[in-house]
């Protein structure tokens, strides 16, 4: 019963994830795209997103996507004792091995990178908000080298994350 919770809250926490808008943008009449640099698009439910401050933070599970570490899939997880988000890399030359890739604590205005083993600062810190959990698109994205653009046509925004040139594709 105590899995079935802790893995409820885990999926629950990882359906946000984040991205800065612009100061002049209003909430979107007909919804959010994320066009990621890999081609993926994503139309995000009301549930996978908060707008707070002019600030769109994501469901873990989408910004798990910008990650660069190299998996079949990604495992999340969350430990409401420590308020520390992991998401989980998986070795795909060993099966059933997997390995902490990603980490962020409630409160912190950083991240870290276990594959890369690399800290990184970033502006906002991750948003907790009815049982759920959301992280600052725009800030991890930036810290991963991606550029965000934001535009909005006929009341849907899109949120475009290019790979800069330096920067290898994930």
């Amino acid at each position: 019963m105590k899995l079935k919770r802790i893995g409820l809250t885990a999926v629950l926490a990882f359906l946000c994830a984040a991205g800065a808008l612009p100061a002049y943008a209003a909430e979107p009449a007909k919804g959010i795209r994320i066009e990621y640099a890999n081609g993926e698009k994503r139309d995000l439910e009301r549930s996978d997103y908060v707008a707070q401050d002019n600030v769109l933070y994501v469901s873990p599970l989408l910004l798990s996507i910008l990650v660069p570490f190299d998996t079949v899939s990604k495992g999340i997880a969350w430990n409401p004792v420590e308020r520390r988000l992991l998401i989980q890399a998986f070795d795909l030359n060993a099966v059933g091995e997997r390995s902490d890739g990603f980490t962020m604590v409630a409160g912190e205005k950083a991240f870290y990178d276990h594959v890369r083993d690399e800290r990184f600062e970033i502006t906002q810190e991750m948003l907790l908000t009815n049982g759920h959990v959301y992280l600052p698109l725009r800030a991890i994205a930036e810290a991963y080298d991606y550029t965000v653009e934001y535009t909005a046509d006929g009341g849907e925004s899109v949120v475009r994350l290019a790979a800069n040139h330096s920067q290898s594709e994930p």
